[in-house]
């Protein structure tokens, strides 16, 4: 009897050692190389941004496509935060009470208005300028890009572990314009 239980014991480490754990590697492998793409593919969209200063939807929908070249789906979200100069004033409707000290602020647009100021509801050429969303020069852009779906080698090794061990990876993006769009 104890022998019959060692010989299926050996069997199934056998068939763990001998297909799941190359399948493991291999999947690791694929989600590295899906992480490497996007990485690079994400940091030149970003540079490309903070060299240009504008964002166009020809620069999106290809940024996009490039993602899902990766075999994975990505929840990208943007943010812009956008400088501004406040003079401070005693009294606001008096500009001879200028106290000499200016109010630094960014102000926040969230993706959802970023992609709208490209994407409008009405249909205006891809190359118009108002379908084109325009930084200035010490504005900053921030991206983060995160898989939506658990990737496979995490399924693989939870299942293997008989755990919860989701790797979800996000990749935080972003920098200040460096220049204008003319």
């Amino acid at each position: 009897m104890l022998n019959s239980v060692l010989k299926l014991f050996a069997v199934l480490l056998s068939l763990l050692l001998l297909f799941l754990y190359p399948l493991l590697e291999s999947y690791q492998r694929q989600d590295d190389m899906a992480m490497m793409t996007a990485y690079r593919t994400a940091q030149i969209f970003v540079d490309t941004i903070k060299d240009k200063g504008v964002i166009t939807p020809k620069m999106y929908t290809d940024f996009t496509r490039e993602l899902s070249l990766t075999g994975y789906e990505f929840d990208v979200s943007l943010a812009h935060y956008a400088k501004k100069y406040d003079p401070e004033y005693d009294d606001p409707t008096d500009q001879s009470t200028f106290q000499d000290r200016i109010l630094l602020r960014y102000e926040l647009t969230s993706h959802d208005d970023i992609v709208a100021a490209m994407f409008p509801s009405a249909s205006y050429p891809q190359e118009n300028r108002r379908r084109q969303y325009r930084m200035s020069i010490g504005d900053y852009i921030q991206m983060k890009v995160t898989p939506s779906q658990q990737t496979r080698s995490s399924m693989l090794a939870q299942w293997l572990s008989f755990g919860d061990r989701r790797s979800f990876w996000s990749m935080p993006f972003g920098g200040m314009i460096r220049n204008e769009a003319a």
